[in-house]
């Protein structure tokens, strides 16, 4: 799946480079992202996590090259996180999460097809004891979080 997407993506990249004269950054930014960015995107959730670190690598690298096609950089220059803000983007990893956080959220929202919701169960479903602990604080400034050594977190006011 890695490699196809790269492929495709380098392939791209190639004939948007032929015809960089005709392109603003605002027409390479809508191109990239309707030609190429739709292979990242497509059914990542589901086969992102099940590849190694290497392809992960590869098709940051990619996108990187995306980047720099749009801003116009050199073809060394770092691409970092100004150049991800300045898109709007977000690197492979965290769009995939997000992708994937978009989906849990319409499971648990209840907006998702109904063969998606089956399979997640609320937990008030298995029992009713509270999982999360939730903290009020007076006065802001003299709020703490600690670690004990048990592995659980207590709130103190100092």
């Amino acid at each position: 799946m890695v490699t196809s997407i790269v492929k495709k993506a380098n392939g791209k990249l190639k004939f948007l480079y032929r015809n960089l004269g005709y392109l603003t950054k605002h027409t390479k930014r809508l191109l990239v992202m309707s030609l190429v960015q739709c292979h990242f995107d497509y059914a990542s959730p589901v086969w992102f996590y099940g590849i190694t670190q290497q392809f992960k690598n590869k098709l940051q690298v990619t996108q990187n090259k995306l980047v720099r096609f749009i801003l116009n950089l050199d073809p060394r220059s770092h691409v970092g996180h100004d150049s991800f803000s300045d898109l709007n983007w977000l690197p492979v990893a965290s769009r995939v999460a997000l992708k994937t956080l978009g989906h849990v959220f319409k499971i648990h929202s209840k907006d998702a097809p109904k063969y998606l919701m089956e399979n997640f169960k609320p937990v008030t479903s298995s029992h009713n004891h509270r999982t999360r602990f939730r903290f009020k604080a007076q006065d802001k400034q003299d709020d703490s979080f600690s670690f004990t050594d048990s592995g659980r977190f207590f709130y103190s006011q100092e």
